[in-house]
């Protein structure tokens, strides 16, 4: 089952006119409680064009790499969201997910996802 996150744990990835195709996007900045194991998603439903679907997924460290976080379970689900789990921090470190998809056309998605670290 697709279960979703908690909504502040997600991302709805939006088209927006001005942006360029293709174009990395910076998804914006979510919390991420110190201590936690927290999934988080970035739903691509709206990116996609009618007809396809993820085929792939990835979520790596951005530069510069925050080295006590751990990025687990990458996946992508049928309901066009790419999935990851997050572990570790440092309380107000401040770090980004590049994340990358792959449609069923071939085509190629880049974005960033940032974090900073909080307290419980």
């Amino acid at each position: 089952r697709d279960r979703a996150p908690h909504p502040e744990n997600k991302w709805q990835h939006k088209t927006y006119p001005a942006q360029t195709e293709g174009a990395d996007m910076s998804l914006g900045r979510k919390n991420f409680t110190v201590g936690n194991t927290t999934r988080f998603s970035v739903d691509y439903s709206d990116w996609l064009e009618r007809g396809d679907t993820l085929v792939s997924g990835t979520a790596v460290m951005g530069v510069p790499a925050a080295s006590d976080i751990v990025i687990s379970s990458v996946s992508v689900a049928p309901s066009n969201r790419l999935y990851f789990w997050l572990s570790g921090g440092s309380l107000n470190e401040i770090f980004t997910i590049a994340v990358q998809i792959t449609d069923s056309r071939g085509g190629v998605k880049n974005d960033v996802c940032q974090f900073i670290v909080v307290a419980p």
